[in-house]
């Protein structure tokens, strides 16, 4: 993927550094119409090729459409469409690559985690109880992928959740 791409903090836009140094000339992205909110995370595919944005729309999608956004240059913004199961959710939290794998990851404001197999192209629900709205998803160098989730406040124990979805090996 050529240059730098980068969220604008709190404007939902996409930006565009084609200099590759952080430099500039800034563009803004074209992103597709739509209710979006945020701009929450960004992960490159193991082959380097695509990036892809996880958003937060502000009202329901189509069914069979996620809310990752992706693009092979930065500068034009798709939606991914096609998802196994009736997804539901509104926004994709956080996103890891599996290094060992290439699997990429997202959490959700729903309880379960998006994974694709084929670098972005198609997404799977997984079901993760109280998985909903967590922050952090690791993919760790063993194959290990971790989900980690602040507990609400008055909650018994730890701050934080930690929920395995794939221990290391």
């Amino acid at each position: 993927m050529a240059g730098t791409s980068g969220a604008g903090a709190g404007d939902g836009l996409i930006y565009i550094d084609a200099s590759k140094g952080g430099d500039g000339p800034w563009t803004t992205g074209t992103i597709p119409p739509g209710d979006i909110d945020g701009i929450n995370d960004f992960v490159i595919n193991n082959a380097g090729v695509l990036a892809l944005a996880g958003v937060t729309f502000g009202s329901a999608l189509s069914p069979g459409t996620v809310p990752i956004l992706y693009s092979a240059t930065g500068s034009s913004w798709s939606i991914a469409s096609t998802v196994s199961g009736n997804s539901s959710v509104t926004g994709v939290i956080a996103m890891a690559t599996d290094p060992v794998t290439g699997d990429i990851y997202a959490t959700t404001n729903g309880n379960y985690v998006l994974k694709s197999t084929d670098e972005g192209s198609t997404w799977s629900e997984i079901a993760v109880s109280n998985s909903a709205n967590a922050k952090v998803i690791y993919a760790d160098a063993n194959g290990g992928i971790f989900v980690i989730r602040a507990l609400p406040s008055g909650a018994v124990s730890t701050a934080v959740r930690i929920l395995s979805l794939k221990p290391p090996q």
